[in-house]
């Protein structure tokens, strides 16, 4: 018994709403139509033109190279995250690793949009503080940082 309440009701909404139809109710003197907004002129993909040093990538490659002498003999761990100014989140980093002597390399491949790093090396010894190093990218396809 619902749903045939339901159905006629549906159906007589309907037949209201088309009944009613969508119009202003005035007269309208136009001269016959409305005029189409014109279009923007299309361009083909032969037309495009990108410059030949531009490879169209997303993406840089970087090398870190950390060579850090005070660290000779210790333990220590590099975090290397993006740098948004403020504190760094631990949960965004690129990476996460042990140094061996102070020394370490990491390959990253990062988004172009990624335009500055900053890298926490954490001495693993009782009462150090940690070092702090940032990172401006540099538009080259491939770049090197070198922590001393």
């Amino acid at each position: 018994m619902k749903m045939q309440t339901q159905w006629l009701l549906t159906g007589m909404f309907t037949l209201v709403l088309v009944g009613c139809g969508g119009g202003g109710g005035g007269s309208s003197d136009n001269g016959g139509g409305s005029a189409a907004a014109p279009s923007a002129p299309t361009r083909a993909m032969s037309d495009i033109v990108v410059a030949s040093d531009n490879t169209l990538s997303s993406t840089y490659q970087l090398t870190i190279d950390v060579n850090l002498t005070q660290l000779s003999g210790k333990q220590a761990y590099i975090v290397i995250c993006p740098n948004n100014g403020q504190k760094i989140d631990y949960d965004s980093c690129f990476t996460k690793a042990s140094l061996d002597n102070g020394i370490g390399k990491f390959e990253l491949l990062l988004p172009n949009h990624q335009l500055s790093l900053i890298a926490e090396v954490t001495p693993m010894e009782a009462g150090s503080n940690p070092l702090t190093f940032t990172w401006q990218y540099d538009n080259q396809a491939q770049s090197t940082w070198l922590i001393p």
